[in-house]
């Protein structure tokens, strides 16, 4: 009888020693994306909270990030600061939504700018991208509604288990190419000289 009751007693150990090792890879681990182009989506949330009124602000996905020159506007319609609030269509138009709603102040103007294509044209949702945006900013798991939460808890072992890889590695995630944090400026445009090349006559 004392011999079965270890027997269980182990096997329930067993099984909740595997939650409770994703739980802490994933939110106890150091931060592992911060250098990847999702690495921005903190900054750009604090920069919303932080930046003066009356702002004019723009979201999107990635055609919002590349596509914008915040300085050249803020010229261009002076008294307003310009936030670039886009970030990458597989992310999703909605969540970028989300995570602005509560923080747009009396006298913005939102203005909402999807690329022409399903992703941003729908409510699509990508959990493991929204998971590399909030590693290390826990916060802005608070935006999301309340229909997220299931795909999110989905999709969370596989997120802890590629984060505790990267620490085992020693090499936290880069990106490639221009789709790194620091191809970022402050204003959270996308002005990495890997882009020069796309500049039309004129600076357009």
């Amino acid at each position: 009888m004392k011999k079965t009751v270890l027997t269980w007693l182990a096997a329930l150990l067993a099984v909740l020693a595997v939650p409770a090792a994703l739980l802490a890879w994933g939110f106890l681990l150091p931060a592992q994306y911060g250098d990847t182009f999702m690495g921005e989506l903190k900054h750009k949330v604090r920069y919303l909270e932080e930046a003066p009124s009356p702002r004019i602000i723009l979201v999107g996905g990635s055609g919002v990030a590349f596509g914008v020159d915040s300085a050249l506007m803020e010229r261009e319609l002076p008294g307003y600061t310009v936030v670039n609030f886009g970030m990458y269509a597989a992310l999703g138009t909605t969540v970028m939504l989300d995570l602005s709603q509560d923080l747009v102040r009396e006298g913005d103007i939102v203005i909402l700018i999807p690329e022409q294509q399903e992703q941003t044209l729908s409510g699509f949702f990508d959990p493991a991208v929204m998971w590399q945006g909030a590693d290390g900013a826990w916060e802005l798991l608070r935006a999301l509604p309340k229909e997220y939460l299931g795909r999110m808890a989905g999709q969370f072992p596989y997120f802890a288990a590629d984060k505790c890889a990267a620490v085992l590695r020693g090499r936290p995630p880069q990106g490639t190419g221009v789709y790194r944090r620091d191809a970022f400026n402050a204003a959270g445009d996308v002005a990495s000289p890997l882009c020069e090349r796309n500049v039309m006559e004129g600076g357009l």
